[in-house]
Parts: C-alpha cells; structure tokens; sequence
C-alpha cells in the first residue's frame, strides 16, 4: 500500500484549490473575490484601478428590492427594482470593466443575495474585446 500526504492550497477569497502555490498566489491576485485584486483588463486599457470596496458599499446602498418567500421551504427570492440605475452607476465607477463590474456584483452579493439578471459578462467582455481590436487597426482579432 501507498500513502501519499500533498499539499493543497485554497485561495482566501473563494473556494478554488491548487497543489500549487504559486499558482494560487497568482490566482489571489486577480481573484474577483478579492476586493483589492489587479485587473488585467484595467491594465490592458490603462485604467486607474476601480476601488471595488467603496463602489460596492455605494451600490448596496442605491439597492431597492423585494423580497417574495416561496411556499416550498421558505426560500426568500430577492428582485432588484432598479437594476438598470445600479448596474449604471457600477458600470460608470469600473469604466465598463466586466471583471470590476462582475467583482462588485460578488462583493454585494456577500451582503444581499441578489444577481443582477441583464448582465451577462460573456457579452460584456466579448464587446469589449471588440472594441479593443477595433483599435488596433488590423492586428487581427482576439
């Protein structure tokens, strides 16, 4: 019989796990989870850093919502009412960064279970990336 004791490392802001350290020090740096991340896509723009924390106090106090209890277990649905205001002022704070939107929407999400249904980051990040090669001026695409 073999027995085999390993090391496994697990991010301070999410669930990931790696064998690796240093895998997981960098995946600690641009976690989403992570209010002090580095943004690679803030780098690629040259944006300033978006101060995550601050945005997303500022967003759970603009919140509206309703909540609606189901009969089944008691489960509590929460609705947003002004989702498009909030997803506004947040896409203005991160200069329209998907990974800084979607990193505010987890912090809040920490505080009130809600999910904001109209942003949907795929979309999001593929029109960006299609900004981004617009500007290139031929360099090919993403």
């Amino acid at each position: 019989m073999r027995v085999e004791t390993k090391k496994i490392y697990y991010c301070e802001y999410c669930k990931k796990k790696s064998m690796r350290k240093d895998i997981m020090k960098k995946h600690e740096k641009i976690c989403t989870e992570n209010v002090n991340r580095e943004c690679g896509i803030c780098k690629l723009l040259k944006n300033d850093r978006s101060d995550i924390k601050s945005i997303s106090e500022i967003a759970l106090t603009m919140i509206k919502h309703k909540e609606t209890s189901r009969e089944c277990g008691g489960v509590i649905d929460i609705t947003i009412l002004n989702e498009a205001e909030v997803l506004d002022y947040i896409r203005e704070k991160t200069n329209s960064c998907p990974n800084c939107i979607l990193s505010v929407i987890k912090q809040i999400r920490k505080n009130i279970d809600v999910w904001f249904p109209s942003f949907k980051y795929k979309n999001e990040f593929e029109a960006m990336m299609q900004d981004i090669n617009a500007d290139r001026n031929g360099y090919g695409e993403y």
